[in-house]
This record gives C-alpha cells, sequence and structure tokens, in this order.
C-alpha cells in the first residue's frame, strides 16, 4: 500500500528509531519530549511496511496500557487516515494490520510467564517496546529480551522509553555505566516541535520551584528523586496532570464534596467520568443548602449528558456536612447513590491502615501509580496531595500524617485533597436514591 507522509508532521530527532541496526534502542529524558508519539509513530509505520513485523509492547501493570499505549496506537491510526486497514480489539488490546495480518499486542508483565506464550499468526516476534521502563526490573528485561528470538526478514529491536526518574535505577547501571552496545538518544520538550508553550513554560517554573524535577522532568537528568516519606509522589502527580484522556467514556461517573467546617475552609466539589478528574469547582463561606443545590446541579449536567448510567456522589460528612447530605437525601435522583463518608469512620483494612484517611490517601497513591489518570493542573491539588507524610504504627499499618500537623505545616486546610480523596473512595455501604 502506498501512505504518504510529510516530514512536518515528525520530530525529526527520532528519525533513527527504525533505521538505526542495534537491537536494543534507549529513548529516554524529560517530559513532554514527544518520545512515546513518536515511538508509537515508528512502530506503526514498521507494522504497515514490513510484512510478518510482530510488536509486543509492555508496561509493568497491563491495566494501565488501555489508556495509554493502545490509545495513542489509535490516535495514530487515526490521524493517518488508516482506521479501515486496522482492527482494534479491545479486550485483549491488540491491534491487527489486516492487509497482513501484522499485530501489535499490548500487555502487562505482571506474571512474565505468560509473555512467554504469546504467538502470531503470521511470522515471530519481532518488536519489543517496553514503556516507562523505570517500572519493571532487569530480570523482566532479561526475559523480553531471550523471547525476541527465531528467523525472520524482518529487522528485530528492543525499544526502552523512561523518564531518568533514579540514578540508582538498574538502568542506568545495566546500559549506561557499563556501556552496554546500544542506542542512546536522549531528548527534552525542546526536541519536540509540537509541544504547547504553556506546558513548556510549567516545567521551566520548576526551576524555581523544585530544582530537583526541574533537572529531571525539564532536562531529562539523572535524579534521585521519590525518596521521601510523602504518600503521593511527585512523578505520579506530574503525569497525571500532564495526562489528556480521550477513551474514559465507559468509566463509572462520581461526584465528591469536602464540606467546608471552619472559617478559612473551602468547600470543594469535584467530578470525574472513568479516571478523568475535572476541574474543581470551590465555595467559600455559603450555606449547606448552597453546597446541596450545587451538587445536586452537577448531577443534574452529568444526568443530561449520560441519561442511563449510575451516578455516586460521596460527601464529607463529618461535622456540618452530615447537613448537606441530609439535604440531598430529600431530592429527587434517578439510579444515584449519595455516601456519607466521616473521616472519623474506621477504614475498610484495619490491618492495613491506622484510620480511614491513611486508607483513601494510599488508595489515591495506588491508583496514580499503577493506572492512567488525568488530574486538572491546579497547583494547589498537586500540592496538597504531595506533601502529605506517612509513618508506620507500632501494630505494622500505614499512619498518614494528621490533619492538624498538616494544616500546620502547610498553612491552610487540605480540601482540595480531601475532596479528591472521596471522588476516588469506594465506601463499604452505599445509599440508592
Amino acid at each position: 500500500m502506498k501512505l504518504v507522509l510529510h516530514k512536518e508532521m515528525f520530530n525529526e530527532v527520532y528519525n533513527e528509531i527504525n533505521s538505526n541496526k542495534k537491537r536494543v534502542k534507549i529513548i529516554y529524558g524529560g517530559s513532554g519530549s514527544g518520545k512515546s508519539y513518536a515511538i508509537a509513530s515508528k512502530i506503526v509505520l514498521k507494522t504497515i511496511q514490513n510484512e510478518g513485523c510482530n510488536v509486543l509492547v509492555v508496561r509493568k501493570v497491563g491495566n494501565t496500557l488501555k489508556h495509554s499505549v493502545f490509545a495513542l496506537f489509535k490516535q495514530i491510526i487515526r490521524k493517518y487516515k488508516l482506521e479501515n486497514k486496522f482492527s482494534f480489539r479491545e479486550t485483549d488490546k491488540i491491534i491487527i494490520f489486516l492487509p497482513t495480518g501484522n499485530q501489535i499486542v499490548c500487555k502487562g508483565m505482571e506474571d512474565r510467564e505468560r509473555i512467554k506464550s504469546i504467538t502470531f499468526p503470521n511470522g515471530i516476534l519481532t518488536d519489543i517496546w517496553i514503556e516507562e521502563a523505570s517500572e519493571i526490573n532487569k530480570d523482566d528485561f532479561v526475559q523480553l529480551n531471550l523471547r525476541l528470538r527465531g528467523v525472520s526478514p524482518v529487522q528485530k529491536q528492543i525499544i526502552i522509553s523512561f523518564n531518568p526518574v533514579n540514578a540508582e535505577s538498574w538502568l542506568k547501571s545495566y546500559f549506561f555505566d557499563n556501556e552496554y552496545d546500544c542506542y542512546i538518544l536522549k531528548t527534552t520538550y525542546k526536541d519536540n516541535k509540537f509541544i504547547e508553550q504553556e506546558y513548556a513554560d510549567e516545567l521551566e517554573s520548576l526551576r524555581i520551584t523544585d530544582p530537583l524535577y526541574w533537572e529531571v522532568y525539564c532536562n531529562g537528568n539523572w535524579g534521585v528523586i521519590d525518596s521521601s516519606n510523602c504518600i503521593i509522589s511527585l512523578k505520579d502527580l506530574i503525569r497525571a496532570k500532564s495526562t489528556k484522556l480521550t477513551d474514559y467514556e465507559d468509566g463509572e461517573i462520581t461526584i465528591s464534596c469536602d464540606v467546608a467546617r471552619f472559617g478559612d475552609d473551602a468547600t470543594v466539589i469535584f467530578f470525574k467520568k472513568g479516571n478523568k478528574v475535572f476541574p474543581p469547582i470551590k465555595i467559600d463561606k455559603c450555606t449547606l443548602t448552597t453546597v446541596a443545590d450545587r451538587i445536586y446541579g452537577v448531577y443534574e449536567d452529568l444526568r443530561s449528558t449520560y441519561a442511563d448510567e449510575t451516578i455516586k456522589i460521596n460527601i464529607d460528612s463529618t461535622g456540618l456536612g452530615i447537613g448537606v447530605v441530609d439535604i440531598l437525601r430529600k431530592k429527587k435522583f434517578d439510579n444515584a447513590y449519595v455516601n456519607g463518608i466521616a473521616f472519623s469512620h474506621a477504614p475498610k483494612d484495619k490491618e492495613k491502615y491506622a484510620d480511614i484517611t491513611s486508607e483513601m490517601m494510599f488508595t489515591v497513591r495506588d491508583i496514580l501509580r499503577d493506572e492512567v489518570v488525568e488530574l486538572p493542573a491546579i497547583e494547589i491539588l498537586i500540592t496538597e496531595l504531595g506533601g502529605r507524610l506517612y509513618n508506620v504504627d507500632e501494630k505494622g499499618r500505614y499512619k498518614a500524617e494528621s490533619k492538624s500537623n498538616y494544616k500546620k505545616r502547610i498553612g491552610k486546610s487540605p480540601d482540595y485533597a480531601d475532596a479528591l480523596m472521596l471522588l476516588f473512595y469506594r465506601p463499604k455501604h452505599i445509599v440508592f436514591m
């Protein structure tokens, strides 16, 4: 088939990804460099141009693939106007080039033995892309490398992409310090001619707010980060606020509200569809009826768009918040749940967490670490989520820094973080309205 593409469509720095003859290719550097888009584009082109080209794309956790690389491949194929040449199997995350049967298979590395059993109807495995390679370990790489074997007219390659978040990573010692025979390309946002200026400015602003992250995510240099006892890593927060989800329509709908209890506190309302979190609504100094009406207004707007879907509403019922719950439960809802969740409640997992706040915070941590999430790029939210510390109590349970101590340390109530914690929390008991 004939495919006409213009060089203006690509960042030239990535031209050698397919043409270089090295078996292993390291593409690393800062955020916003366009490396994932470039690698996915090159893989699509190679799949089209070479019969018998079959690709395995891996990340450590399989459920992160649907909204990351799988969605990226679909976006690129649509941009090339080639949808009619490909088949997309959403359930097992396989993309098939119909004229030849070549496949792009997306898999998680939770079980390395399952990777060994992958076969292809047309040819053998010729290409592997390890995305977010800092998530896997050396043994994972060794097994993947051994998987790339057999006779094929297609040049074999392993592409490894990552941000250099930790100078103590096996990636640095294995590939860089020992001068592994591979192709290495380092890029930053300055190599991406398509980057939004707003995002470039945000990366540069880290020079003042966090010089260490500026070195890693702006300049692409090796760093040593995420070593403190913060519950949620800034790396995961930066990734989430930089993510733009387009494939979220099949996810559940949740509304949350942290109700102001004191004079300087603010009431904050969030809502999400799937893992896409929309910008919050902040309300200062208002009545409980006003808060309930704003929440109900968000519900009505969502219902008008998603007529038949269930909507969950999680409200902080500590103190004055119980009044908002009572008002909402008197309103007319269609297929909705209103849950009052008090920060004084016991956690669901009492053996792992000392209190419900700790359980909520670690739930958000796990979701941001293991799934693809879009957070609104609001600095106060990122600051509140990323600054809370934890320790382990005498029973071996995780215990988040108390809210009173955290308020003293940051000088305000973490209202945005509390509302977001409620957004992702699944209470034991729900009330159907």
